[in-house]
């Protein structure tokens, strides 16, 4: 660089040790603590022996080793002068690197005492690195902590700074040479200095201790820079993704262009100028944008043009807002002028002005006056989005946190719902100063409120019934606590929480005084009815509990810990009137749910094989549509409606018959909505939430009910295309917080749900495409009941494998290919694979009960040319046998494409993909597998590939449906009874046993879960795996109690197998976890292998080992070289006579004094 500019180096280029000097310490020590014990140093005996210990830390991890100084002991000034080079360089460094310092005693006691540690940044605010000498507070009696938010900073804030920190600052730029020498006036002012600081140490008397640093100094400063990639990118075929920093950023020309173009019109100003036709149209486009919608340089610019024209127009000021340019003072202004004047707005436009796109003040503050004329029950529907909205406030008491205070002092339901809303986010330490403002202010006020605007009850009464909800949640997680921890079912949980509740935790039956229902606050509760509670058969053991209310009657609540259910809270917000329970959040990971009488889809099939069925027990018609009431008819399609088009909308996921619940009525709801805006882990799911059972219950896909339901379905998706600025900023206002699916990518979650609403269609072309949409999720449910033999696109399917298709696919899934290829190629054979099984019948006729010759060769040649050559085993006729059955019908089921597919070299690189650690290709590779293990001619193939191991990493690491593939491919390949037999790694263990904890124990996928555990059992180390991990045992003794006939018996067999093994090790294990009552079921209700495992186990359980007794030979034999090992051999023989007649003697009187007690009770009764 030439002339006076900034010359540096790039930290990347500095290829030297991090170096610096440890020169003195500082400061009194404190005084010494006396010595534990007598061989402990005295205080005058020894002085303090000092050393200094630094450790470098990158990004909060430390790095390398530490580096210590010599002994120093000269005190009081200790001085070490003492050169440090660390083992990393400076071009390894990272902006947030870190040295730190601790400085320790070694004088008196065994152990090392502290003095104190500090630690300091290598790079500035301006990613300099730091040169010359800096002092460093100690924080007395602490190691250095070298985390990224370090509790041990060593330098001083600058509140706490004084006249001598100025100074050293000065000297330190001196030194650098930054500052001009002047060698007279330097001497004089260096004295001044020294008179500063002898004043400095007086008044403050040396309190804090200090140790000096001194960094290397360069020639020019050092910036900070990482190295970077080669720029050269090389040549390949794959898709390259180039990072450019000014995608996104304002173009300056255009920014610079508006400006001018502003500031030109700004002086002549026609208030009536009115926009063509032309413009007119594209006003009312842009005035249609949803909210989330960025606005260009020439729409802002038409907007500002004719802003005097649309003050009439009330949807037109959030978009005039946003052309503003607000760091103009003189436009900013006149907008806030305008803004005044403008047509008030609707609610839903005010809630976006308090979204994070708006920062300016008065704007807020306008938001927030329009939310005034709105009443308490519309207040309450958003009052959720407006305390998150409190993160986007400039102030911590903002005029919304007063607004929303305000509201709530006259309103106990607002109060409760605020403060609850408020508690929970107190929790998130970067937001949680903000929301503690507001919690201090609601307080505040409602203790000044008196009787006279609340009722019977003041201020004070109202605060100390919401806070007792608060000290209620926290016994109810004790509660939940403790029955987690109980081993066993389901019912031994509900025994011991109705334990709980009669006995030590009785206080909760009967409320010292009445509480307010978190859910209900207008409700007061009383107390627990203990028979009433119970808890549901689930992962995480929620509560239901039933309350008695002050006015004589009860209601229930859902306790649950263990899942967000602020993500439940923002969906039942949304004032879409298709959900009647409330849900509160009490915690991130805690909350109540309003319980309502209803069985979940899978309930009532299992136990009315239909929906219908179960309706026709409630409310029976004989003259009504499928025998059920034409009202109760009506109101199910309409709930499948209404609940078709939000899951939609919102993009939930993780439907499954567990969470759909219906109530007697006919009313259908959805719960657990832990997946949302797409999120789903489910592969491919279908664009709307429709199981076959509802399109069943409404009479087929040909009925006029389903009809009816796909009006319905039109007509609430128009009626929620007209809310979708309200939705859409409600949404917006939660883009702050940490609710998982929103807080992992805010923006790209809002664009997923403004994509659902297709604003750019008008009312009848949306009821096109939803009813397009309808139709492609109803053929989905068709794809999936067809059989193969019936279905058009298996024949599809099948001509494409004999066209030759299958091995070009396979060659493209080879490395050399771009991945978007090896993609598009691995879903081609998915689906060449999911259908590909080809029934040959071969009919024998009835009254002949013969199977001619030419009959079965013909078959046999049909068979073979449809690629029955690549099966695993052929099917072996039996003529002889065949012929004495009637209406014969020989079916053999030929699995030709998944065999082609890996007869055509598949199995290798799809391994290869499985080492993909990123992406959806793993995740598509284990599909694959699963798929094509399911052949067992494949198996010996895949076992031998070495893809096990790759399936255990994806068990560990992979996504819940990945996992669920995993395990299914480990469990087809476990199966083979070909060599070579699957060798399986324990680190599959801990997820194995996870899943079986979270999954329905009566489940296929718990079934294949214990037979993988069964087969760890045989082995030592998966033994020791097994029982390695917390709750492994007990998992296995719940699936007995609660698991079908299948996994009981492999859940036994595991069990069985750890206590064969080793009997003493394991059988207080296993009766420690309550498995006796879950055997003797077993013994009675399971299949005869599960019974005779379970009869087995009980024995070994029940029965003691038989006790060894030594014969008098190995007695003697081990007291004589007990005795040569102590006396040696010369008088072993004479030593070991005295031992046994020791022996004898101990032994004769045991006998005697037990024979004296048992004799004593009759002796004293006969005195």
């Amino acid at each position: 660089m030439a002339g006076n500019g900034f010359r540096f180096f790039l930290s990347c280029d500095i290829n030297l040790p991090a170096t610096f000097k440890i020169e003195r310490l500082e400061g009194k020590l404190s005084a010494r603590k006396p010595p534990d014990s007598a061989d402990d140093c005295t205080i005058e005996e020894k002085k303090p022996e000092l050393y200094v210990e630094s450790l470098l830390y990158i990004d909060g991890a430390p790095f390398g080793l530490p580096m210590r100084t010599r002994l120093e002991s000269g005190g009081p000034s200790y001085c070490w002068n003492e050169l440090i080079t660390l083992s990393t360089k400076y071009r390894d460094l990272t902006a947030n690197s870190q040295l730190a310092v601790t400085v320790y005693d070694v004088s008196c006691g065994k152990d090392e005492e502290v003095i104190g540690g500090a630690t300091i940044h290598l790079f500035n605010m301006k990613k300099q690195l730091k040169t010359g000498k800096h002092k460093l507070r100690l924080w007395v009696g602490e190691e250095a902590d070298g985390s990224i938010n370090t509790n041990t900073p060593g330098k001083v804030p600058k509140e706490g700074r004084g006249e001598l920190e100025r100074l050293e600052k000065l000297v330190n730029k001196y030194e650098r040479g930054q500052i001009q020498r002047v060698d007279w006036l330097d001497r004089l002012a260096f004295k001044a200095m020294e008179r500063i600081k002898e004043r400095e140490s007086l008044k403050n008397g040396s309190s804090h201790l200090y140790v000096f640093i001194d960094f290397c100094s360069f020639e020019h400063r050092i910036v900070f820079q990482e190295s970077g990639a080669n720029i050269i990118i090389p040549s390949t075929n794959e898709v390259v993704t180039v990072w450019d920093p000014e995608v996104g950023k304002i173009n300056p020309s255009e920014h610079k262009q508006l400006k001018l173009a502003r500031s030109l019109n700004r002086g002549i100003i026609d208030k009536d100028l009115k926009p063509s036709i032309t413009e007119r149209k594209s006003i009312q486009r842009i005035l249609r944008y949803p909210p989330t919608r960025t606005l260009n340089g020439v729409e802002k610019q038409l907007l500002w043009k004719f802003r005097f024209s649309l003050m009439a127009e009330k949807r037109a000021l959030t978009k005039f807002l946003r052309c503003v340019e607000w760091s103009d003072i003189q436009e900013a202004k006149q907008a806030l002028e305008l803004m005044s004047k403008w047509e008030t707005i609707d609610v839903c436009d005010a809630l976006e002005l308090l979204s994070p796109v708006f920062e300016s003040e008065e704007v807020r503050a306008y938001a927030v006056s329009v939310l005034e004329r709105a009443d308490d029950e519309e207040l309450q529907c958003y009052l959720l989005q407006l305390v998150q909205a409190l993160r986007f406030e400039r102030s911590d008491k903002s005029r919304l946190s007063y607004f929303l205070v305000e509201r709530s002092l006259c309103n106990i339901d607002l109060a409760s719902f605020l403060r609850w809303y408020v508690a929970v986010e107190l929790r998130e330490p970067t937001n949680a100063r903000r929301f503690y403002s507001t919690y201090e202010l609601l307080e505040e006020n409602m203790l000044k409120f008196g009787p006279s605007a609340n009722g019977d009850e003041d201020g004070f009464k109202l605060w100390q019934s919401l806070v007792r909800q608060t000290e209620l949640t926290a016994q109810l997680c004790s509660i939940m606590k403790d029955v987690r921890n109980v081993r066993g079912g389901t019912q031994k949980k509900i025994e011991k929480l109705r334990q709980l509740l009669s006995g030590l935790l009785s206080e909760l039956t009967y409320f010292d005084e009445p509480i307010r229902s978190p859910l209900a606050p207008r409700v007061l509760i009383t107390g627990i009815i203990p028979s009433e509670s119970s808890i549901f058969k689930s992962a995480l053991h929620p509560l239901r509990l039933a309350f008695r209310t002050a006015s004589g009657g009860s209601c229930k609540i859902i306790f649950k810990k263990g899942d967000d259910l602020r993500q439940d809270q923002l969906l039942e917000n949304l004032d879409l009137h298709l959900t009647p329970y409330r849900v509160l959040a009490t915690g991130q990971d805690e909350g109540m749910l309003e319980f309502i009488p209803s069985k979940s889809l899978a309930q009532i099939l299992s136990e009315h094989r239909s929906i219908t069925s179960y309706l026709q027990k409630f409310y029976p018609d004989e003259d009504g549509p499928f025998g059920i009431t034409a009202t109760c008819l009506e109101t199910f399609i309409k709930s499948c409606a209404g609940y078709s088009v939000i899951t939609y909308i919102l993009g939930i996921g993780d439907r499954h018959l567990d969470n759909l619940l219906l109530q007697d009525d006919g009313r259908l709801f959805h719960v657990d909505f832990g997946f949302i805006l797409g999120r789903d882990p489910k592969p491919f799911p279908p664009p709307m939430k429709l199981c076959k059972e509802m399109v069943e219950a409404m009479g087929g896909a040909e009925s006029q009910y389903y009809t009816r339901f796909k009006s319905y379905c039109c007509e609430a998706y128009n009626i929620l295309r007209k809310s979708s600025n309200l939705i859409l900023n409600l949404f917006h206002l939660m883009a702050g917080s940490n609710i998982p699916d929103i807080a992992s990518d805010p923006e790209k979650g809002i664009l997923k749900l403004q994509e659902k609403f297709r604003l750019d269609l008008d009312d009848e072309e949306s009821i096109h495409f939803f009813q397009d949409l309808i139709n492609e999720s109803v053929s989905a449910l068709k794809l999936v009941r067809k059989s193969s033999s019936s279905n058009s696109k298996s024949a599809v399917r099948g001509r494409f494998a004999s066209a030759g298709a299958i091995e070009p696919l396979v060659s493209m899934l080879h490395s050399k290919m771009p991945l978007a290829a090896r993609e598009a190629a691995l879903l081609a054979l998915l689906n060449l694979a999911a259908r590909n099984q080809s029934v040959f019948t071969l009919e024998v006729s009835a009254r002949s009960q013969t199977l001619s010759a030419q009959m079965y060769y013909s078959f046999l040649d049909s068979f073979y040319a449809n690629g029955g050559f690549h099966l695993w085993k052929m099917v072996k006729l039996d003529v002889d046998k065949m012929i004495c059955h009637k209406d014969l019908c020989i079916k053999v089921s030929l699995v030709a494409n998944k065999t082609k597919i890996v007869a055509a070299g598949a199995v290798p690189p799809l391994v290869e993909l499985l080492k993909n650690l990123t992406g959806n290709l793993r995740e598509l590779a284990a599909a694959a597998i699963l798929s094509l293990s399911s052949i067992p001619s494949n198996k010996p193939t895949i076992a031998a590939s070495g893809a096990a191991p790759l399936l255990v990493q994806i068990l560990c690491s992979g996504s819940v449906q990945g996992k669920v593939d995993a395990i299914t491919a480990l469990y087809y390949l476990s199966t083979c009874e070909e060599e070579p037999k699957l060798a399986l790694d324990t680190k599959a263990v801990p997820p194995l046993i996870d899943l079986l904890k979270e999954c329905k124990k009566y489940s296929k996928f718990a079934e294949k879960t214990t037979f993988l555990l069964e087969i760890f059992s045989a082995s030592e180390e998966g033994r020791a795996a097994i029982t390695r991990v917390k709750g492994g045992i007990l998992a296995l003794v719940e699936t007995i109690e609660d698991g079908s006939l299948v996994s009981m018996s492999h859940a036994v067999g595991a069990l069985l197998s750890l206590c064969q093994s080793c009997r003493d090790k394991y059988r207080e294990l296993i009766l420690k976890e309550g498995a006796i009552p879950g055997l003797l079921r077993l013994t009675a209700e399971g299949t005869p292998t599960a019974q005779d495992r379970a009869r087995t186990l009980l024995d070994m359980l029940r029965d003691s080992p038989p006790e060894e007794r030594l014969t008098s030979s190995e007695l003697e034999r081990i007291v004589y070289n007990f005795a040569a090992n102590v006396d040696g051999k010369d008088k072993a023989v004479e030593t070991a006579k005295k031992l046994l007649q020791g022996i004898v003697q101990k032994s004769m009187d045991l006998s005697l004094n037990r024979t004296k007690l048992r004799t004593s009770p009759c002796t004293s009764t006969k005195t």
